[in-house]
């Protein structure tokens, strides 16, 4: 009787390290699944594309790099490295406006996630790229020039950065005023055909309608146009010329201080490198530091975001430089109430 319950109680003990043995066997199993899959996911990972960014600028590598180089720092900034976690996809549009929608369909067609583009290329990579994310980085005045209905909300797949550059000419023509007391007739040089550029004109003219001024404007589309406007300025007796700060403008504003300089004409602009260039005194934002803004929507878009989410900023913060090489060779006076406000002084 002992043997038989022994053996039972052996049978029984055997029986019950089954279930046992299995579990431990399907939890090891289990265990190694899991790790096959972090491994397989990881993997994965590590092979999947990073994004890709397009970006298309009007002009050249030599006008656009300083630009190009702003906006890759900001994206630096937020942690992208080309080539590492993103790809940039640069395309240069070479000042030729007619070639500008080709370049934008092939970025389009290389499927980036996010669109960059300057206020030049916006119109054509707005057509091309209706439902991929584009930021620009120096909008006008983006409502002015219909590609959103709202600032806070942008109702279109674009979003970015705007200068307020409509808002900005009326004070540029009121540093005019306070340079030269008295003024009477001024030109306003812009780039023909630009859109963005007309929209400055027209503000300035907005500004200076019911004042006694005499407003003059000069649309020029190479060397050879500004050096006839010039011409033009000095036989009318212009006193002072506003240059609108175009894609042509920058590329040629050492030209454009040579001759302001030959007439003894004082100009005046937006950005501060045309004040490096010899331009008495310029009023406006920093551009470089826009582009380099631009990036913090294209790290948003590339997390999730849409454009719609993401308001268009204005800016907050205006520089005034003012080039006292200048000012001395047309033996002019600063007033101090300009050079207090002075962000950058070139001397």
């Amino acid at each position: 009787m002992v043997q038989q319950y022994l053996g039972d109680v052996g049978k029984t003990a055997e029986k019950a390290s089954c279930p046992f043995t299995l579990t431990r066997r399907s939890v090891l199993l289990g265990v190694l699944f899991a790790l096959c899959t972090i491994s397989t996911g990881f993997a994965a990972a590590q092979n999947r594309a990073p994004p890709k960014v397009g970006v298309l600028w009007p002009g050249d590598a030599s006008a656009f790099g300083p630009y190009h180089q702003a906006f890759q720092e900001g994206m630096r900034t937020l942690g992208w490295v080309d080539g590492h976690n993103v790809r940039f996809i640069v395309r240069y549009g070479d000042s030729a406006p007619s070639r500008f929608r080709a370049v934008a369909a092939e970025l389009v067609a290389l499927e980036v996630d996010v669109l960059v583009a300057e206020e030049q290329t916006l119109p054509a990579v707005r057509q091309t790229a209706t439902t991929i994310p584009i930021v620009c980085g120096d909008f006008y005045d983006p409502i002015a020039q219909g590609f959103t209905s709202s600032l806070s909300r942008p109702d279109r797949n674009i979003t970015g950065v705007s200068w307020q550059t409509i808002e900005t000419a009326a004070k540029r023509l009121e540093l005019v005023k306070e340079l030269i007391p008295g003024v009477k007739r001024i030109a306003v040089l812009f780039q023909a055909g630009h859109p963005g550029a007309a929209l400055d004109v027209k503000a300035v003219l907005s500004a200076a309608g019911g004042s006694n001024l005499t407003v003059r404007t000069f649309g020029v589309s190479d060397s050879r146009g500004i050096q006839a406007a010039f011409a033009a300025m000095k036989g009318d007796g212009t006193e002072a010329v506003i240059v609108s700060w175009n894609p042509l403008t920058e590329l040629k504003r050492h030209e454009i201080s040579r001759f302001a300089s030959s007439i003894r004409l004082p100009t005046f602009s937006e950005g501060y490198a045309f004040a490096e260039a010899g331009v008495l005194l310029t009023y406006g934002i920093d551009g470089l530091e826009a582009f380099k803004r631009a990036a913090f929507f294209v790290d948003k878009i590339l997390k999730g975001a849409k454009p719609s989410e993401l308001p268009i900023e204005q800016p907050t913060v205006f520089e005034v430089a003012v080039n006292l090489k200048t000012a001395k060779a047309l033996k002019l006076t600063i007033p101090e109430s300009v050079m207090l406000r002075a962000t950058k002084v070139i001397r």
